[in-house]
């Protein structure tokens, strides 16, 4: 349920979300890194926004059920 801040990578990319890509940083630009944090941090409001949104993802895509249903997709395929 919190907004998150990274590096933009393909896991990360993934794990973030559509709603998240915005707060990436291009790997190994720290001031990019940094200007995303110092964004969060003055918008209370956006921070609230993306960690709901975060929340809601990490039930809906990686949660226990939505998890055994992927990988009973790919048995079923195997």
């Amino acid at each position: 349920g919190r907004a998150v801040v990274g590096t933009d990578l393909p896991g990360v990319r993934e794990a973030v979300g559509p709603e998240g890509v915005a707060q990436l940083a291009p790997p190994g630009d720290a001031d990019a890194l940094a200007d995303r944090i110092v964004e969060l941090l003055g918008a209370p409001e956006r921070r609230a926004r993306l960690g709901a949104a975060a929340a809601e993802r990490a039930r809906s895509e990686f949660g226990p059920f939505a998890m055994c249903e992927t990988m009973l997709r790919y048995l079923e395929r195997a």
